[in-house]
């Protein structure tokens, strides 16, 4: 991993989707840590690991097994309030609207989306490839 680089923290349970969309963030120069579900994210979260990565956002599926994606989303903004968390979802988005709107740190982007569409949603938080110009 590459420390000078941001690294995008990637929580779903369907791999081919978490292997998508680790490949297009790589492709745009970005780290990625992968974790299928809420318990792999907030041991390295919490833990050490983190200290030496600079997490720059986090994309989190809301159908996670165990602990929904919403659920960590406020544990992680409990944890970490400076992180911007974008929700996947496969639902109406409409029915996160109003957690989005309280917290600015918060997005909601659809499923299924594509490369342009994640990184605009990242941009929209401040946070740019590094590939980009």
């Amino acid at each position: 991993m590459d420390v000078s680089r941001p690294t995008i923290v990637i929580v779903e349970d369907e791999e081919a989707i978490s292997l998508f969309w680790g490949d297009c963030l790589r492709e745009a120069g970005f780290d990625v840590q992968v974790f299928s579900d809420a318990t792999g994210v907030l041991e390295f979260l919490d833990g050490s690991a983190h200290v030496r990565t600079h997490v720059a956002a986090a994309i989190v599926d809301i159908g996670l097994p165990g602990v929904q994606g919403d659920e960590l989303a406020r544990h992680c903004r409990d944890h970490f309030p400076m992180l911007p968390i974008i929700l996947a979802t496969g639902y109406e988005e409409r029915r996160y609207a109003g957690a989005c709107a309280a917290d600015p740190l918060l997005g909601i982007l659809g499923k299924p989306f594509d490369t342009p569409r994640l990184l605009m949603r990242l941009e929209q938080f401040g946070v740019y490839a590094p590939s980009s110009p």
